[in-house]
């Protein structure tokens, strides 16, 4: 895991990685633009808009090494990236699973 290095920042976008417990990147939740909806990236699968229709309460997120399943709050990960999307200071945060 890489450490943060804060950088320039621009309100209303933001990249939220989602961390197992081990350290590495389950998938990212990232806004590019403010006026854009909120995008989920995971290793080896096209982005999807976040939440996706099945991540009601929870968002499932599989990581396959080794083969195990994380399955945050949606409402908590919706606070985290809203916190960051409206830091005027940073657009890059992680959250562990």
């Amino acid at each position: 895991m890489t450490k943060y290095q804060p950088g320039p920042s621009a309100a209303g976008v933001g990249a939220l990685q989602l961390f197992a417990p081990d350290g590495s990147c389950v998938a990212t939740l990232i806004k590019e633009v403010a006026h854009q909806s909120i995008q989920i990236a995971v290793p080896d699968r096209a982005r999807e808009d976040w939440p996706r229709q099945g991540d009601t309460e929870r968002t499932g997120l599989h990581w396959p090494e080794p083969d195990k399943w994380f399955f945050p709050n949606t409402d908590t990960l919706r606070q985290k990236m809203d916190e960051l999307v409206n830091d005027d200071q940073q657009d890059k945060g992680g959250f562990f699973l």
